[in-house]
């Protein structure tokens, strides 16, 4: 009876609140999370004059906005990886003479890959979904409601738009490990411009497994990338 209440949760949250992850849901109350959501959906939040003038402010200096990091010439293809509850400390350290991180190590170490060792975590409550939004848009999500339930229906002039108008990479691909459902993938692709998209169904008939890991994704992404012409993947 328990499970079947956990179980049930799950089922009104995903229906009301676009299959957010469980957690969230079980941390505050399925009930009290949609009446919250509810809530915000009705009444909108509005920015006072003094908090449009920081923004403003903020976005006027554009020099530290800037990387000095610059695409070498022969790379044509864009890859992301993006991990998830991924800590950059193990990156590069050594236990009992063997590398803790040996494949992100060689990664690091490649000219041709743009490495930043020194993030902080500034997700809310988006959770991975703010965490794909920032790395598309270089903004910050919303702090007071998961980012993707308001810019899900919009146009943002994210990575892969930006690729596909600047360097002509018209092919994006993105693999998940979730349903389409999750933080609203199969909305946000189209608000991203990112034009297929592989999720856990089709990687669990591939690999013909029901729980997959990193290995199992990463190696369903090796085969299904089309390295013959030039390609954003996530």
């Amino acid at each position: 009876l328990h499970l079947f209440g956990i179980h049930l949760k799950g089922v009104l949250y995903d229906t009301s609140c676009n299959a957010m992850p469980n957690l969230t849901c079980f941390q505050s109350g399925s009930i009290r999370v949609l009446l919250y959501e509810t809530y915000n959906i009705l009444i909108p939040y509005t920015l006072t004059d003094e908090e449009r003038l920081t923004i403003n402010h903020f976005i006027t200096h554009t020099e530290q906005r800037s990387s000095a990091h610059t695409r070498p010439a022969e790379i044509k293809n864009v890859i992301v990886i993006l991990l998830e509850s991924m800590l950059s400390h193990p990156i590069g350290l050594v236990e009992n003479s063997h590398e803790v991180t040996p494949f992100l190590n060689s990664l690091r170490a490649d000219s041709s890959v743009y490495y930043n060792g020194c993030v902080i975590s500034d997700i809310w409550g988006g959770e991975s979904g703010d965490g794909q939004f920032i790395i598309m848009n270089g903004l910050l999500p919303l702090r007071y409601k998961a980012t993707v339930g308001s810019v899900s229906n919009i146009t943002l002039l994210a990575l892969p738009r930006l690729l596909e108008d600047q360097l002509g990479i018209s092919m994006s691909t993105i693999f998940i490990p979730t349903r389409p459902s999750m933080w609203q993938q199969n909305d946000m692709n189209v608000a991203y411009g990112i034009k297929r998209m592989f999720s856990l169904k089709d990687i669990q008939t591939a690999e013909r497994l029901s729980d997959i890991n990193d290995a199992h994704i990463f190696n369903f992404a090796t085969k299904n990338l089309i390295l013959k012409k030039s390609l954003f993947s996530i």
